[in-house]
Formats: C-alpha cells, sequence, structure tokens
C-alpha cells in the first residue's frame, strides 16, 4: 500500500506548492484512490509534477462536506468521467465557519454537484470493492476538540452547532494490513478508532488523518491538558499515525514528545509505504 499526500498544509518537496486542504493519492489492492481534493486544482498540479495520472483513478472518497476537502470537485470530474466518487448524504448541506472577527465564512462544497453522474451517497457503511470499507458510524463523546465549537451547519434555516454526521471514514486492508484514514477526526479520534475497533474488530497498523485541534478560523490551538490525554490514548494503541493539516503546529509538537516515532507528519510529495 502506498499513500502520498497530493495536497497538504505543508510540503515536502521544492517544486510542490501547498494549501490549507488535504488530498491523498493511494493505490492499494490494484486501486487507485482519492481521499479527499483539497481546496482547489492543485491536487492537479502537484499529482503532474508528481507524474501521477489522476485520470486512471477508479475511486474517490470525500472525507466531509468542508471546502478543503472538496473544493476540487469539480475540477475531478472535469478530467475523470469514470471514477465513482463516494460521498456522505449530508456532506452537501450548508457548513459554516466562525471566525477570529466574529464573521461567519462559507464553508461547504458546490451542491449543483450533488446531482452529478459520478456521485455516490453513502449513509452509514459501505463495502466498496477491492477491501475498501467506509463508514460515518461513530459513538461517544470522548475528548472531542473544543476547535469544533467554530463549525457550523444550517438546520431549518437557522445556524446550530455542527454534528458532523457528514463526516466518513476509510478502512483499508491490504494482506495482513488495515490502515484508517480520515480527513479531520471531527467526531474525536478516539472515539473513531474504537467505534471502528467495534465495526470491523483487529488491530489498526496505521492511522492517517487531521486531528483538528487547531482551529484555522479563529487561529486557536487546543488545551495542552486534552492534547496530552489524546497523545497518550494513541501512544496505547501501538498503531502508527501520520497527521498535518489540522493538527496545528503546537499540538503536533506536544504529541511528537508523548509518541516519538509512532508519529510522523504529512507533507505534499511525501510517500509512506505500508
Amino acid at each position: 500500500m502506498n499513500i502520498i499526500p497530493l495536497v497538504e498544509d505543508a510540503t515536502g518537496a521544492p517544486l510542490l506548492e501547498s494549501e490549507h486542504g488535504l488530498s491523498l493519492y493511494i493505490e492499494a489492492n490494484g486501486q487507485k484512490i482519492l481521499f479527499d481534493l483539497g481546496a482547489s486544482d492543485l491536487f492537479l498540479k502537484n499529482a503532474e509534477k508528481l507524474e501521477i495520472n489522476l485520470c486512471e483513478v477508479d475511486t474517490v472518497i470525500i472525507s466531509h462536506g468542508h471546502y478543503d476537502h472538496g473544493g476540487g470537485l469539480r475540477s475531478f470530474l472535469d478530467i475523470n468521467h469514470h471514477a465513482k466518487v463516494y460521498i456522505n448524504d449530508k456532506a452537501f448541506d450548508k457548513h459554516f465557519s466562525l471566525k477570529k472577527s466574529q464573521s461567519i465564512s462559507d464553508i461547504g462544497i458546490d451542491e449543483s454537484l450533488s446531482t452529478h453522474p459520478q456521485i455516490h451517497f453513502i449513509d452509514g457503511t459501505a463495502q466498496l470493492p477491492s477491501g475498501l470499507f467506509l463508514t460515518s458510524k461513530v459513538s461517544g463523546s470522548e475528548l472531542l476538540s473544543s476547535c469544533n465549537q467554530t463549525l457550523m451547519m444550517e438546520e431549518q434555516e437557522t445556524l446550530v452547532p455542527d454534528r458532523f454526521e457528514h463526516e466518513q471514514y476509510l478502512i483499508i486492508t491490504e494482506k495482513d494490513k488495515k490502515v484508517l484514514i480520515s480527513g479531520c477526526a471531527h467526531r474525536g479520534i478516539i472515539n473513531i478508532m474504537k467505534s471502528i475497533h467495534e465495526q470491523f474488530g483487529g488491530n489498526l497498523d496505521a492511522v492517517f488523518s487531521g486531528f483538528h485541534l487547531y482551529s484555522y478560523g479563529t487561529r486557536t490551538n487546543e488545551d495542552p491538558i486534552v492534547v496530552a490525554k489524546i497523545g497518550e490514548y494513541l501512544l496505547s494503541t501501538q498503531s502508527k499515525f501520520y497527521t498535518g493539516h489540522c493538527t496545528g503546529l503546537v499540538p503536533y509538537d506536544q504529541l511528537k514528545k508523548i509518541m516519538g516515532d509512532q508519529l510522523g507528519y504529512m507533507t505534499a510529495g511525501t510517500a509512506v509505504t505500508i
């Protein structure tokens, strides 16, 4: 299994650009997969520089309904006319963020694409071809990030706190390896991992995910006490973690001190083989 970030908040290659967003190119079980599409068409530009042909992608997963994960959807559909795009059935709902200036910003994805024939909606759990599983079923509220508090959704023409029911997670099994891939883990990486263990059993060899311990809108970090508790739990799982994007540099440094080699930082262009 080979995983290459095409878009991240930082770049690990001099020719690649970065943006606040996430896009991972994955080769597993003979499939070519894109997990998220960043905020723009940057994933296309970086893929071209890496000599990755995205016209050959078979499957696209959109982790949730925020622009920094699905903003490149139209650009992808313009160049690839056969891949199936799997997205939660609530992802095209309206989503907003409170900024530091107290203004409200629309952070949703293009609703006009919801009827595109390549879009396939997922509600709950689905088994896809070639060892791929999707689930949005997560229970528990352990150590949820306070950085979620600035994120909202529209419900009956009123803004309410986002419940992140539009978030879904990819599990890949290849040979004896099992890998979890998440976008921002808004519902809490601990709750997500425990729920996936209940649904699928076994241990996770690796986890790729932002942990949303930094608010991009308000430029604030999660409480260090919360970060430490998360780090201690992740350390106890013995899984290997790769994070970036919404984790934040300050929380990452704190987690790294706790987890050591069990935690790595994702940058655009830096490949990981599992």
